[in-house]
């Protein structure tokens, strides 16, 4: 496969060359101007093979002979890593060079990259070659632009000011010692150096007697000395290394340097002019053999803008830890552009793959103590890793920093750009103190001894803190070792203490738990100190090795005017005051906290304070005048009083009370959603503006001591009885009015936009009504928030009223309204709020907010919920129906609301068909004018009041145990409306009523004559509504007519005499939205005499599990209860069908729970014929064949015991069982369908 593919690449490269020179050979040599050739532009082929040297940075380092040896490996390796790859494709770069497509190119070892200036088709062949990863721009770099301001003259090393960043990282404590970084060659990539200036002449190694060309590369020019016609790169190189006789501007003034100008202002620099600059520096001689002519450390101001290029740019990567392997320590200025905030890191110093590679260096201001203010920030988007993430890897001196220029002149610079070289001085001075440090190591140490600023620990503005330089060549010196330890006061308490080392910045803080870990040079003795506020300060005289790790147990003492306060808080519930905020009266003392016990300490200066403590519920609870004494302890108890504001209110004058959901006792906020359009299964009800609907209630609601069967539900935020409650303008209570509920009365407006819905939730004994974003009049705004309304039954109280509960789910406007009830007047009322003003129990209204209304005490008492029997396994032949039933009960000592649904069982829509019609049912009428209950219908355009049913009936998915019925021709389950019951509409129109049967909606006259009667017939288990004997409005002739139910959800319209015309009503059922609508005439001619009409869901399936009754209700507390089912088998003739069946309840330990029904189907085998000869090999048993997969043997000893031993499972109707041990035996065969 191998050969087969390289022929295939050499066919390729000989038909792409032949392609390529299809004119004369001479053409080849030819050399056109770029002018006369297509555009061309720089880009960078990136070849797929990299040499990974990243592991050489791990290897030991004893001996200068294993730098070097390392430096030898890295250069051999990357140069043969190349030569095998880059071959064929230059081969192809200089046929398309002899082309014109591609005017130059370099290749380069360091990175296995080409850089090639070429034509857009040139790099489109190149990339689509074997073993190129990609091709892509070869970007514009930029200087770290700096702010520069001219300065005459020479200082002198007493001068304060201009050697304010040398003293702050501690460089003169260094020369001290005799350290300067003698012997280290340096370099940077700049825009060139100054090399005449008097401070960096003496510097260049060029002078030193080496060739120019291993000390000086100028990509920008010509020169062959050290040449700067912008200045940049004389002030970086200054800072790294420049000193003339008594004034000092270098960090490390005794070494030497060599430089590549990479780019002047008048010219774009690119990458690979970079990368060629690095590929210069690993090697300068050109011998790898050779080791002294690289430089040691590298200082880069330079880099691609984050905001110019996709972060991560990843073309430096391999280069850069390719000259690290080598042995060159590279430092990155961070950037200026930190006033643009987060992720600002340049491009490469944002690399995050290590703690130390692209070493990113911030600028700090140590004349105002703080970061530059246009210091790049981190955090790195190139790593996962959140510790990596943190960039820059540390600060030094950036701000108005001294240092040589053009001619002789000097300069103060700001900037990122003149923190780096800082760095790499330091890094200088470190290495002179011990040359056998590799880069890694190298930085490592630097990180370890830099002085924290800012917040504790390593963040995205400082990183780790400031250099400090002395430390960092005290620990290249003698190695790092760790001191650790807790601190801890006499009385047990951990402290979050500052730890020192005597005469040095370094410093770290103890964590809450008193833990501190502190990095200090080894093999030097000194003293650490340990401090905390109000504590004396410890000092322990200490010495350590390279790689140890002292640990150490603080224990400080209370100074002699400081005291220790601690205590307890208990809230005003009795529970333990847990994240209570404790304080005294001193201002100027810290707030401290409480733990999850409640317990809190803190140390005072000596005195007498008042003690508060706080735990934003309770009230605030203040222990005064407690007295503190020097070095002893004082222990306080602190009980928080009850908030006047989280209690309920008082009660009214007929009982009921108010709680908010921060009041003991009061209710937790839970939003139900019901609105279809966000989930919910609720009703809506489209009103216009200032209006209602009206509802028939799912349950008796007691309110204010009288039982209510309808309510009205109105658009302004609340919810009446008796009549609907249309005022706009919100007052003070009582407003006088009907009975109302006022969960948020407000002037709102529901036909410009939202939704206002009712909803039934029966496992929560719950009816909801829902305001759902609707829009305020004023239109500032919307409002969400709920009523929710409880069946007495489930919730009972020792009123017998109704509990009512407010929630708020998101509000725009909470000054405005009205929250409340009141009853019949003189009845009692209970005002919330009113317009912003709150009494001094309650909570203001808001989001998340829940209130509720109870009469009277919530009677004691919990439900819980039992199954009797949580599995059913039946068995039934096709065209066998059998009835069985759920057994649940409740071993609580509360009344369970619950409802039951067989999960996955979809009602579909109704289909009709009618006694006109070829196989549609008999036209049958049963009079009831003589049996039937008349519902007291008396005047025009008039609903009864809810009728109860035998049985639930179950419509569109719901269950109702109620009804209501129009005058008008009419009946529903949920809502009508009496200003408009006389106009029929059609079905779909998204208006009330809902949950309608429409047997003839039209306006009819009950004032002129006739009934609605009612009548269960129990021995056909159907109820029946007749409107008997009614004319329409204004007309003569009598209609009679009836509504039939059925409990399993049929429907019949039954139309006996009807007098024409009647082609002017509504005829058709109507479920909660358009989609559940099935209507057979509106305004049209459809109805005649003597006709029935029947509803039904359409049910083809060969099974079926139905519930007769019972699928929603009540189960009083140590009661059961029965769910009938009926399991019917159609056509399956052989298998198994299962349903799980859902029972929700609003029992708080098990509001789920599950019953699984199991029926298996077999063919009816009462009689097999078994027929058992004993035979010469065995017992043979035969039988008769049934419709049957396979058929099971069973055995036992006796008639008396199950046959339950199982011999074998077989396809066939015979079988030969061996002969045992026992006499006698006993043999059955059944269906089954498992081997």
């Amino acid at each position: 496969m191998i050969r087969t593919r390289g022929r295939s690449w050499i066919v390729f490269v000989i038909s792409l060359l032949l392609i390529l020179w299809n004119g004369p050979s001479s053409f080849a040599s030819e050399r056109l101007t770029e002018s006369q050739l297509p555009p061309y532009e720089n880009r960078l082929v990136v070849l797929r093979a990299q040499a990974d040297l990243q592991a050489r940075n791990s290897q030991p380092v004893h001996h200068m002979r294993d730098l070097q040896r390392r430096h030898r490996s890295v250069v051999f390796d990357l140069k043969n890593a190349v030569a095998n790859s880059q071959s064929p494709l230059i081969e192809t770069i200089n046929a398309l060079q002899a082309e014109g497509e591609i005017l130059s190119y370099r290749p380069f070892f360091i990175v296995n990259v080409i850089a090639v200036r070429g034509t857009a088709h040139a790099f489109d062949l190149l990339a689509a070659m074997p073993g190129v990863d990609r091709v892509e721009p070869d970007y514009e770099i930029t200087f770290v632009r700096p702010d520069v301001e001219p300065v005459r003259g020479q200082r002198t090393l007493d001068d304060a000011e201009a050697g304010l960043g040398l003293r702050s990282i501690r460089a003169p404590e260094v020369w001290a010692m005799g350290i300067t970084g003698a012997g280290i060659i340096v370099s940077t990539f700049d825009s060139g150096v100054n090399g005449t200036h008097p401070a960096l002449t003496t510097h260049w190694r060029g002078n030193c007697g080496h060739p120019y060309s291993e000390c000086w590369l100028d990509l920008a020019g010509s020169t062959t000395t050290p040449t700067d016609a912008v200045g940049h790169g004389s002030q970086t190189m200054g800072i790294l290394c420049g000193m003339v006789e008594r004034d000092t501007v270098g960090v490390a003034w005794g070494a030497q340097f060599i430089a590549a100008r990479i780019g002047m202002s008048s010219s774009p620099t690119i990458v690979s002019t970079a990368i060629e600059a690095f590929e210069w520096a690993i090697d300068p001689d050109g011998n790898p053999e050779t080791f002294e002519d690289i430089p040691r450390v590298l200082s880069c101001s330079w880099g691609l803008e984050s905001s110019s290029i996709q972060p991560c740019y990843t073309i430096f990567n391999t280069a850069l830890d390719n000259c690290e392997a080598a042995g060159i320590s590279i430092f990155w200025a961070a950037g200026n552009e930190g006033e643009m905030g987060e992720q600002t890191i340049r491009i490469p110093a944002d690399r995050a793959v290590t703690a130390t590679n692209s070493f990113a260096v911030g600028a700090y201001n140590n004349t105002t103590g703080s970061i530059y203010s246009k210091s790049s920030r981190g955090p790195s988007p190139c790593s996962p890793d959140p510790a990596l993430q943190i960039k820059p890897e540390l600060v030094a001196p950036g701000c108005s920093i001294r240092s040589t220029c053009l001619g002789t002149t000097y300069a103060l610079g700001t900037g990122t750009s003149f923190a780096a070289p800082h760095a790499a001085g330091t890094a200088a001075l470190m290495l002179e103190a011990n040359p056998l440090l590799t880069p890694d190591s190298l930085k490592k140490i630097m990180l370890l001894t830099a002085v924290d600023l800012g917040v504790d620990g390593e963040d995205n503005t400082y990183g780790y803190g400031q250099i400090d330089a002395y430390a960092a060549v005290m620990g290249a010196l003698g190695g790092i070792g760790w001191v650790s330890g807790q601190v801890s006061d006499v009385y047990g308490f951990n402290l979050a203490a500052v730890v020192t080392i005597a005469g040095n910045p370094q410093w770290c803080k103890c964590d809450s738990n008193g833990f501190f870990t502190l990095p200090v040079p080894a093999q030097w003795p000194f003293v650490l100190q340990i401090h905390s506020p109000t504590y004396d300060t410890t000092r322990i005289p200490l010495s350590i090795l390279p790689g140890d790790t002292l640990s150490l147990e603080v224990i400080l003492n209370l100074s002699s005017t400081c005291g220790l306060l601690r205590g307890t808080v208990t809230t005003c519930l009795g529970q333990s005051g847990a994240g209570s905020q404790v304080w005294v009266s001193d201002p100027a003392i810290p707030v401290c906290e409480a733990d999850a016990n409640g317990f809190f300490h803190t140390t005072l200066h000596a005195g007498t304070y008042s003690v508060h403590a706080s735990n934003g519920y309770c009230a605030e609870g203040i222990v005064p005048a407690i007295e503190v004494y020097g070095r002893g302890a004082t222990d306080i108890e602190i009980i928080l009083p009850v908030n006047p504001s989280h209690l309920c209110s008082n009660r009214d004058s007929y009982g009921y009370q108010v709680c908010d959901d921060y009041d003991p006792g009061g209710p937790v906020y839970k939003w139900k959603e019901i609105v279809p359009s966000a989930g919910g299964k609720g009703i809506i009800h489209n009103l216009s503006n200032d209006a209602a609907a009206a509802l028939a209630a799912p349950f008796p609601i007691r309110f204010y001591g009288v039982t209510r069967n309808r309510l009205y539900l109105n658009s302004n935020g609340n919810a009446s009885f008796i009549n609907p409650f249309l005022e706009y303008t919100n007052t003070t209570l009582p407003r006088g009015m009907a009975p109302v509920i006022y969960p948020f009365w407000d002037d709102l407006c529901d036909n410009l936009g939202g939704d206002i819905c009712s909803y039934y939730e029966p496992a929560e004994a719950a009816f909801i009504l829902e305001w759902k974003n609707v829009p305020r009049y004023d239109g500032q705004g919307n409002e969400t928030f709920q009523l929710v309304i409880y069946d007495p039954a489930v919730y009972p109280t020792t009123t017998g009223d109704a509990v009512l509960e407010c929630r708020y789910e998101e509000l725009s406007e909470k000054n405005g309204c009205t929250v409340g009830i009141e009853g019949l007047s003189g009845t009692g009322s209970l005002q919330y709020a009113y317009n912003g003003a709150y009494p001094a129990h309650a909570n203001p209204i808001q989001n998340g907010r829940a209130i509720r209304f109870t009469a009277g005490d919530r009677l004691p008492g919990t439900p819980h919920l039992e199954l009797l029997n949580p599995v059913l396994d039946l068995s039934a032949a096709a065209g066998v129906t059998v009835d069985t039933a759920i057994v649940i009960r409740n071993t609580g000592t509360a009344p369970a609301g619950f409802a039951a649904n067989i999960v996955g069982e979809i009602i579909g829509n109704y289909s009709w068909t009618s006694s006109r019609l070829t196989g549609g049912p008999a036209y049958q009428f049963t009079d009831i004018s003589g049996l039937g209950v008349n519902l007291g219908i008396a005047r025009d355009d008039t609903t009864t009041d809810t009728q109860i049913l035998p049985w639930l009936f179950p419509m569109y998915g719901r269950y109702f145990d109620r009804l209501v019925v129009c005058s008008n021709g009419y009946l529903s389950f949920v809502s009508w409306n009496n200003d408009r019951s006389w106009n029929p509409n059609p079905l779909s129109d998204q208006h009330d009523p809902y949950y309608l049967l429409s047997p003839y909606w039209v306006d009819l006259d009950i004032t002129s004559g006739g009934a609605v009667l009612k009548y269960y017939d129990a021995a056909q288990n159907r109820f029946i509504i007749q409107w008997n004997q009614i004319r329409r409005y204004h007309e003569s002739g009598a209609n009679t007519f009836q509504t039939i139910l059925y409990p399993d959800g049929m429907i019949e319209f039954v139309y006996a005499a009807m007098s024409t015309p009647l082609n002017n009503g509504t005829v058709g059922v109507k479920g909660k939205n358009a989609a559940e609508v099935v209507q057979l005439a509106y305004c049209q001619a459809f109805l005649q005499s003597n006709t029935l009409v029947r509803f039904y869901c359409p049910d083809t399936a060969s099974v079926r599990c139905t519930m007769q009754d019972h699928q929603q209700g009540v189960i009083g507390g140590q009661d059961s209860l029965r769910i009938p089912l009926k399991i019917q088998n159609r056509t399956l003739s052989f298998g198994e069908r299962s349903w799980p069946i859902g029972i929700r309840s609003t029992d708080p330990q098990s509001p789920e729970l599950l019953v699984q029904v199991n029926m298996q189907s077999m063919p009816a085998a009462d009689n097999l014929h078994l027929l058992i000869i004993p035979d010469v090999d065995g017992i043979r048993l035969i039988w008769d064949r049934v419709p049957a997969p396979r058929y099971c043997v069973y055995s036992g000893a006796s008639l008396d015991a199950p046959l339950d031993y199982r011999e074998a499972s077989v396809t066939d109707t015979f079988i030969t069982l061996p002969y045992q041990d026992r006499h006698i035996r006993f043999f059955d065969v059944r269906l089954c369908d498992e081997p």
